[in-house]
Parts: C-alpha cells; sequence; structure tokens
C-alpha cells in the first residue's frame, strides 16, 4: 500500500502497479505524476537471455540499479557486465542498451529523471493489445518521449 503525505510517500514490499510488456513483468513503483515530474521508477523482472530495447538515446537520464541476476550494458561502444548490486547512470543523450544475457532471470530497478517516461511501456501495451508492437508506431510513441532509436547492441543473444 502507498502512503502519501505532504513530506512524501512510502511504499511497501512488491507493492506498485504491474504490467507485463515484451517478455517482462514491470512493477511500477514510482509514478511522475506522484512526485511532481521529477522522478520515476520501474522494477523490471527480467527472464532469462532477453534482449533489451534496441541502441538508443533518450532526452532524460536513468539510473539502472542490477537488484539480482547479472545485465549486460553497452553504453556509446563500451560493453558492460553488471552483477547484482550494480549501479549504471545514464545521462540524457548517451547512446545505450541493455539485456539480460545469462540462464538466470534478473531483476532491474530503473530510475528515470524527469519523471513521465514510465507511461511509454502502459501506452505500448495499450496499442499492442495481445499482439505484438507494430515497430513504426513503436518508434513514433518513443520519438514522442525523446528517444531515437540508433542501431543494434554490440552483442547477439
Amino acid at each position: 500500500m502507498t502512503k502519501f503525505s505532504r513530506q512524501g510517500f512510502s511504499l511497501g514490499p512488491g507493492g506498485g502497479d504491474r504490467l507485463s510488456y515484451g517478455g517482462q513483468q514491470l512493477l511500477y513503483k514510482v509514478r511522475g505524476e506522484q512526485t511532481q515530474g521529477r522522478l520515476g521508477v520501474v522494477e523490471f523482472q527480467m527472464p532469462p537471455r532477453l534482449e533489451g530495447p534496441p541502441l538508443h538515446t533518450d532526452g532524460h537520464d536513468e539510473l539502472f540499479i542490477v537488484a539480482a541476476g547479472e545485465m549486460t550494458f553497452q553504453l556509446d561502444e563500451e560493453v558492460l557486465e553488471a552483477p547484482a548490486g550494480s549501479l549504471v547512470f545514464v545521462p540524457e543523450g548517451v547512446r545505450h542498451t541493455f539485456a539480460n544475457r545469462q540462464d538466470a532471470p534478473a531483476r532491474l530497478l530503473t530510475l528515470f529523471s524527469p519523471g513521465g517516461f514510465e507511461r511509454l511501456f502502459e501506452q505500448v501495451v495499450e496499442m499492442s493489445g495481445d499482439g505484438p508492437p507494430d515497430m513504426a508506431k513503436v518508434l513514433a510513441l518513443g520519438a514522442s518521449y525523446g528517444t531515437n532509436y540508433v542501431g543494434q547492441p554490440k552483442w547477439r543473444l
């Protein structure tokens, strides 16, 4: 249960709204509208061997905390292995992507600043229904949030 007050709010373990997206389970921990647009936080449950988004740039900063498992990140040309406990900061405009290339699940806590970008995932699910998303529509939606897809990662799953 989320408890709001003038000083802030708290959310208990496992709290938040759930969403299935691209083979992942998302747990919305903090929405931009809860922080006057300052911050959004989404927890991603990443199944084994799951590719993340194409290489892209964003119009916001992102902070990733690997809570369980191991993730692979690409920032510009650098590929980083990030085991549980790692933190990866991606400033606005840096080309990046991520994947769970391991045979075990991973859990990734992602902070978006400013908040609001987290709504993109809900909109993709809404426009896709039960089928695969129309990638032209996904690209256009991403662009409306300041995200530009610029290629593929250096790895292959």
